[in-house]
């Protein structure tokens, strides 16, 4: 039975570590990482004032204005301790956090599994893709869940159910990639078969039963079993080519994915010249290698992907190669890696240095605000504008936001329509957008130049408020002053 104590110097001072490294990451740039961090930062925000949310009145024109089904229940109500310092310090301290609770959950399946030098493979293991580590920088979900997965697979070393059990409950109640639990216990079962020839099946009965138990047990049930499968639907399957997802859900070239994780790929070509000369393979061994090549595949289909399949990497080089090379050569391939590591933590910080400025979002939100109505709702001409608006503008709901599909599911013919008036191809749009979206407000950033030029002269839309990144139009109603 693997036992490890984490007490004192093995707890204190990996963790303070790992979290000073994600702090400095993190400050590489004085805003928030990406774009859904701004929504979830205040999403958990206002759920220190109503406890529980199960609609989104922010989002009007879409599937979640009535019925809001919030598969990261768990993770919100995580962020919400850091929500009573200041919105921006806050989701950036949460994100340090998370981060350096992954990092530290490396650590300690290496610590149990009897790698030399584990903190200094821990700091190699994780900073081994700069893509990793810059989508571990954003406020969502990743990081946490990468802790899980890491803390359930050092169960399954230990073979202690009721922990699987347990959390593969709260996973599911953390985010909706429980699957990949199912995956851990499908590896460990398949390693089992194959060195003691029997087949464990307590695995895969503690997970499922864990996961099932999270989807009945849930104060969702049963829209968040429905709500799973469409997500499932709307990243895998979905064909419709006018609806295009965030960039993550599509792959990387082969080239680009070598470039932003060159340390694994380093790793995993060693990894692989030295497999025909490892016997005695151990169950997680086996168990770690079905899913690094599983993590890998899915990264092929999906760059997001990049936020588990870098560390999986590293942690099965750890336990095929290091463990059966003497303490003195893992001292020397861990100086080799190095130069390579700290390469890759200087490019995320470009990466996270380049992070896009709310700012150009700021002053139209501050200015709706100021000089709109609770509950007025604003055309918003992006679906990706929404977490930036709703971060400095709660009191204003939205078309939509999040993801595309969800106002497609609520109203295809809508969402077409909506796509034909931001395009600019419906001219003098202000009355139609008035009536058929209830809106009282536009906001547009510059970048839609033809749906700037299809409002200009519009006798319905108003301009009332104007900057160097947005415009504001006020559409019928009453007059209200234009910014200077």
């Amino acid at each position: 039975m693997y036992k490890l104590k984490v007490w004192g110097k093995e707890f204190l001072f990996p963790l303070s570590l790992f979290a000073f490294l994600s702090l400095i990451l993190q400050y590489s740039s004085p805003w928030l990482v990406g774009y859904d961090g701004y929504f979830h930062v205040k999403f958990s925000y206002l759920l220190r004032e109503y406890l529980y949310i199960d609609e989104l009145p922010w989002l009007q024109f879409t599937i979640y204005k009535e019925h809001f089904r919030n598969h990261h229940l768990l993770f919100h109500y995580l962020i919400v301790p850091f929500t009573y310092i200041d919105l921006m310090t806050a989701g950036k301290l949460a994100a340090s956090f998370f981060m350096a609770l992954a990092w530290f959950g490396l650590y300690m399946v290496l610590r149990v599994s009897g790698i030399p030098y584990p903190m200094l493979w821990a700091l190699i293991g994780f900073v081994s893709s700069n893509a990793f580590l810059y989508r571990l920088s954003m406020v969502r979900v990743q990081s946490t869940a990468l802790f899980f997965l890491l803390i359930i697979f050092l169960f399954h070393m230990q073979k202690r159910y009721k922990l699987i059990f347990t959390f593969s409950l709260l996973f599911v109640y953390l985010y909706d990639a429980f699957p990949l639990i199912l995956f851990i216990s499908f590896a460990f079962t398949v390693s089992g078969l194959l060195i003691d020839k029997q087949l464990n099946y307590r695995y895969l009965v503690s997970s499922g039963s864990g996961i099932l138990t999270g989807l009945v047990i849930n104060p969702y049930f049963p829209e968040n079993i429905e709500s799973f499968f469409f997500n499932i639907y709307r990243t895998i399957f979905l064909k419709e080519k006018f609806i295009r997802l965030g960039s993550e859900w599509y792959p990387y070239s082969t080239w680009g994915l070598l470039e932003n994780m060159l340390p694994a790929a380093v790793g995993m070509g060693i990894l692989i010249l030295f497999l025909p000369f490892v016997k005695n393979v151990k169950r997680e061994e086996y168990a770690a290698l079905i899913l690094c090549l599983g993590f890998l595949f899915l990264t092929f289909k999906s760059r997001r992907f990049i936020e588990y399949s870098p560390v999986f990497v590293m942690l099965t080089f750890a336990l095929v190669f290091l463990r059966r090379v003497d303490v003195k050569h893992s001292l020397l391939v861990a100086i080799l890696f190095i130069p390579l590591s700290v390469m890759t933590f200087q490019k995320a910080k470009e990466d996270v240095k380049g992070t896009k400025n709310p700012i150009q979002y700021e002053g139209a939100s501050l200015w709706l605000k100021e000089n709109s109505n609770p509950g007025d709702i604003v055309f918003n001409s992006d679906w990706d504008d929404f977490p930036f608006l709703f971060f400095y503008n709660h009191k204003n709901y939205y078309i939509l936001g999040l993801d595309p599909m969800y106002m497609y599911k609520y109203d295809p013919k809508l969402y077409r329509r909506y796509q034909r008036i931001t395009k600019g191809r419906v001219n003098n749009p202000g009355r139609e957008i008035a009536e058929s979206f209830k809106a009282k407000f536009i906001f547009t950033d510059k970048k839609h130049r033809a749906f700037i030029k299809a409002l200009k002269g519009d006798k319905y839309a108003e301009k009332v408020y104007e900057d160097k990144w947005s415009v504001v139009y006020k559409l019928k109603g009453e007059k209200l002053p234009r910014e200077d």
